[in-house]
C-alpha cells in the first residue's frame, strides 16, 4: 500500500467550487429535468426520474493526475457519476468513470474503465467499500499504460489493463437518474507530475517518525473527534501531525497545509469555533472537549476553508 504525494504535482485545470460558485472551467453544460446549484459546500446536481444534468471541460488531456471531491446522498438510486469522457465523443469508446454508486445506501461505490470491443461498449469495474455520504476524494493517477486509484490519498489499486491513451475531457453529471439523485461536488482537478517528483510515497515510510512536509503525503483534512486534541508542526514547512488525547498519543494524520487543502472540524466546535494567531500560527479552538487545532506557519485561513462533520 502506498499514499499519493500530491505536493509533487502541479494543478493545469480545475475548479473550488465552493469559493469560485462558477463552472468556469467547465463551460459545457446540460439539463433537462435537472439543475445545477451553487451553495458553500460547493455545487450539487440534481436530476429527477430520467432526467441528467452536467458538465465538461473542453480542454483535452492525457496523463495526469484526476481528482474529484464530492459526496452522495443516502436513500437515491444510480445516475451520478464523475468521467474522463472521450475528447472525440466517439461511443463507444475509452471512457473512464471515477467515481459512482448505485447502492441506496451509499456505503460502496465503484470505478469503471470502459473500452470499444468491436463497435460494442465492454467495461470493467471495482467496487469498494466507503461511506460516500461524507465528503472523501477520489483520484487517478493516468500514467503510460497505467491506472493507480486513490481514496483520501490512500491507494486501492493499480492496474495495466485497458489502460487508454487517448484524450479526454473532465466532468461530473447525473444522467438516466432513477428517481431523485444529487451529487455534491466540492472540487475537481487535473495536474501534471513535476519533474523527477515521486507520485507517491510508501506506507512503511510512515511508521515511527515524522515526515518533512516535502516528501509527506498530502491529505485534503485533519478530522479530529472529541477525544483528539491537537495538531503540532515538524520541520520549517506547515507539516502538520494529529494526536488522539488520554494515555498514549498516537499519530492519526498528516498534511500539509500549503496547498490550499480543506480543514476538516468535528460538529461540536461548530457552535463555538474561535481562530486565533499567535506567534506565526493559526489557532482553531472550541468549547468544552471540542479540541484544538494549531495550523503552524498559517497566518491566515478563509472559512471556506473551514468544513465541520456531522
Amino acid at each position: 500500500m502506498a499514499y499519493l504525494n500530491s505536493a509533487n504535482f502541479r494543478s493545469v485545470q480545475g475548479n473550488n467550487f465552493a469559493e469560485d460558485k462558477s463552472l468556469n472551467n467547465f463551460p459545457l453544460f446540460w439539463a433537462a429535468n435537472g439543475d445545477a446549484k451553487f451553495h458553500d459546500d460547493g455545487v450539487t446536481l440534481s436530476a429527477g426520474g430520467g432526467g441528467r444534468v452536467g458538465f465538461l471541460g473542453t480542454t483535452p488531456n492525457t496523463y495526469g493526475l484526476y481528482q474529484v471531491t464530492a459526496r452522495l446522498d443516502p436513500g437515491q438510486g444510480k445516475g451520478a457519476c464523475v468521467v474522463l469522457w472521450p475528447a472525440d465523443n466517439a461511443w463507444p469508446g475509452h471512457e473512464i468513470d471515477l467515481l459512482e454508486s448505485a447502492d441506496p445506501s451509499r456505503q460502496s461505490m465503484f470505478t469503471t474503465i470502459h473500452w470499444d470491443k468491436g463497435g460494442r461498449d465492454a467495461f470493467h469495474h471495482r467496487t469498494m467499500q466507503v461511506d460516500t455520504t461524507q465528503w472523501h476524494t477520489y483520484a487517478y493517477n493516468w500514467q503510460p499504460g497505467r491506472l493507480t486509484y486513490y481514496i483520501d490519498g490512500e491507494e486501492m489499486f493499480s492496474t495495466t489493463e485497458r489502460v487508454p491513451n487517448e484524450p479526454v475531457i473532465f466532468g461530473a453529471q447525473v444522467t438516466d437518474a432513477s428517481g431523485r439523485v444529487n451529487l455534491h461536488v466540492r472540487s475537481m482537478s487535473i495536474s501534471k507530475p513535476v519533474d523527477g517528483g515521486d507520485a507517491q510515497v510508501p506506507a512503511s515510510s510512515l511508521t515511527g517518525k515524522l515526515l518533512d512536509a516535502a516528501t509527506s503525503p498530502v491529505f485534503q483534512r485533519v478530522s479530529l473527534n472529541d477525544k483528539q486534541s491537537r495538531v503540532t508542526a515538524n520541520g520549517q514547512k506547515p507539516f502538520l501531525v494529529a494526536y488522539g488525547g488520554g494515555s498514549g498519543r498516537r499519530e492519526v494524520d498528516k498534511f500539509s497545509v500549503d496547498r490550499g487543502d480543506m480543514v476538516q472540524l468535528p460538529s461540536s466546535m461548530k457552535s463555538s469555533l474561535q481562530q486565533d494567531v499567535s506567534g506565526g500560527d493559526t489557532i482553531l479552538s472550541g468549547g468544552s472537549g471540542g479540541g484544538e487545532l494549531v495550523l503552524h506557519g498559517v497566518t491566515s485561513l478563509p472559512s471556506s476553508a473551514i468544513h465541520f462533520s456531522g
